[in-house]
């Protein structure tokens, strides 16, 4: 299926257009990566570490932070769960993400490897990180509570 931009802008308005034309305008790169900057220094992901451990079937990625403003320690975690059905001993391996216990993300893949683990862990990890900053941006003394759902 192929979405084009252009069918998609013949939904609006001329003057619509020419208000997400002004906004574009307006929007400052450097601005922008400043207060990102400034988000992860607040809220830690700055010097969050993250780690890949184990061997073949029992991987875990794993990414720690403490939150700078409330103390607060932070454990993103991926897991590999195997799932083993039928005579011929099928297995789905199941890619658990949670956040300080707590689930967050499931992906089901019918391989395990390190790449695999890696990709799904910074996948679920920039998700993480972009809701909590706008989270705190909504309220900035938010526990980032509302970015685990």
């Amino acid at each position: 299926m192929e979405i084009s931009f252009k069918g998609i802008l013949k939904y609006f308005s001329k003057k619509d257009i020419d208000e997400i034309n002004a906004a574009l305008d307006k929007f400052d790169p450097v601005a922008y990566e400043q207060r990102e900057k400034e988000l992860d220094t607040v809220l830690g992901f700055d010097r969050a570490a993250t780690s890949y451990l184990g061997d073949n079937e029992n991987l875990v990625g794993l990414t720690t932070w403490l939150d700078t403003r409330t103390n607060l320690h932070y454990e993103l975690k991926t897991r590999i769960e195997i799932e083993v059905y039928g005579k011929l001993k099928f297995k789905d391996y199941w890619y658990i993400t949670t956040i300080n216990g707590k689930n967050f993300k499931r992906a089901c893949k019918k391989e395990c490897s390190l790449d695999n683990i890696e990709n799904i862990h910074q996948l679920y990890k920039r998700l993480f990180f972009s809701r909590a900053r706008f989270a705190f941006m909504e309220d900035r003394n938010t526990d980032l509570s509302p970015a685990f759902d």
